[in-house]
């Protein structure tokens, strides 16, 4: 694992400590969206801001399915996904996680675009040639109206790019295994679709960071190494011609369509997955954050009961694969459990959900993947109801009597 991403991951526990400056950066940000840049008779590739937004690429391309604006190339379908509840939860339950995510989840679209700008801010942005944000290629944790474009003074250089120019680059999945999985690499089968495999296409922009998970996976998806360029924030780029599929929404950010879990479940599991099968216990033992306080008495328990510890950081990803492919039981929390997408059919799946980062993903995607799913909320301070308080670097423990429950209840 590269610095950076060891750096950001130090960084984590510290945070809790400067949030008091939070208010200040939103004040000046604020600031900053009131001067009137976007007044200037200047583009902002130069100087400035963006002179707005469109918050449909369809309505920058206007009516006609072809343009020399560009066009929408190709639209998967829209699905319903309804997440039941767990077959059994154990532990104070969060307000959050009391009524399972339901509903519409919109199919992604192609596009391709002429002439148009692409930012690496939150993992891409796309700016139109009228210097307008496309809002649906540009998410921002803000929202559209408090977009980070329009609280700088000033966009970063901008370089052109020749040729074919597809986008992977996605929000949250530079150093984040589950994004990178789920959000990013669904992506490259969009394009494809769409008429534009890797065979077609000069570059890909990927927000990587050199981690090895990242390389292995793209290669195994027909991307190679040298049709990668990296983005950073300070990746500012015109484009000629441009082909990217629209990102999920905040919304939509825990649910894994029907079509992505398809294509990530059609790559061989490799070497090994003919072995017999184990009980396998996600460790996070090396991690820097959310780490188990009492792992040690969690390990002796699933020890007795047939379970293998695994830290996936040493693994290859093709290896992670070859060895879920054979579970016939999974235990743990964290990223790691990303990798159930290559389980067995009825696996069962227990989650020690972290009190202080509750989510839908990995509950959600045993929905769609048919995988029986229990859930223990971990022991270490659940926020009073309807208190959001997201802590992504504390430590907590796990129940062991919660466990023995959830273990029986498994049938392991």
């Amino acid at each position: 694992m590269n610095l950076a991403n060891n750096i950001r991951r130090l960084s984590l526990p510290l945070r809790r400590h400067v949030r008091w400056l939070w208010p200040c950066i939103i004040g000046w940000r604020a600031f900053l969206r009131w001067l009137p840049l976007q007044a200037l008779p200047v583009s902002s590739r130069l100087f400035g801001r963006p002179k707005g937004w469109y918050l449909e690429t369809g309505r920058y391309l206007g009516e006609g399915a072809v343009g020399e604006r560009g066009a929408l190339l190709w639209a998967a379908e829209d699905e319903h996904l309804e997440v039941p509840p767990p077959r059994a939860e154990f532990g104070e339950r969060h307000w959050e996680l009391a009524k399972p995510p339901a509903g519409l989840v919109h199919g992604a679209k192609v596009y391709q675009l002429s002439r148009v700008r692409f930012w690496g801010h939150y993992g891409g942005n796309v700016i139109s040639s009228d210097d307008r944000l496309l809002a649906d290629l540009s998410l921002d944790v803000l929202g559209i109206e408090r977009h980070s474009a329009f609280s700088r003074l000033k966009l970063p250089r901008c370089r052109r790019l020749p040729g074919t120019i597809a986008v992977l680059s996605t929000p949250e999945a530079a150093t984040n295994y589950w994004h990178w999985t789920t959000d990013l690499l669904p992506r490259i089968q969009l394009l494809a679709e769409a008429g534009y495999p890797p065979s077609a296409v000069t570059s890909y922009l990927v927000n990587h960071r050199n981690l090895h998970y990242q390389w292995e996976t793209l290669r195994d998806f027909g991307v190679q190494p040298e049709q990668v360029i990296q983005v950073w924030p300070s990746s500012h780029y015109e484009i000629d011609k441009l082909v990217i599929s629209s990102p999920k929404s905040d919304p939509e950010q825990h649910l894994v369509t029907r079509r992505a879990c398809s294509f990530l479940r059609g790559v061989p599991v490799g070497e090994g997955s003919s072995s017999p099968s184990c009980r396998l216990y996600v460790s996070r033992r090396r991690s820097q954050y959310r780490r188990i306080s009492n792992e040690t008495e969690i390990v002796a328990l699933l020890r007795l009961r047939g379970f293998l510890t695994v830290e996936l950081d040493e693994l290859a990803v093709a290896e992670q694969r070859a060895l879920f492919a054979r579970a016939e039981a999974v235990v743990g929390c964290g990223s790691g459990l990303t990798n159930i997408l290559y389980c067995p059919g009825g696996t069962p799946v227990i989650e020690f959900m972290p009190p202080r980062l509750p989510n839908f993903d990995w509950w959600a995607l045993c929905s769609q993947l048919h995988l029986p799913y229990w859930r223990i909320m971990g022991e270490g301070g659940c926020p009073p109801g309807d208190v959001v308080v997201r802590d992504p670097a504390a430590d907590f423990s796990v129940g062991l009597e919660h466990l023995r429950q959830a273990l029986g209840l498994a049938g392991l």
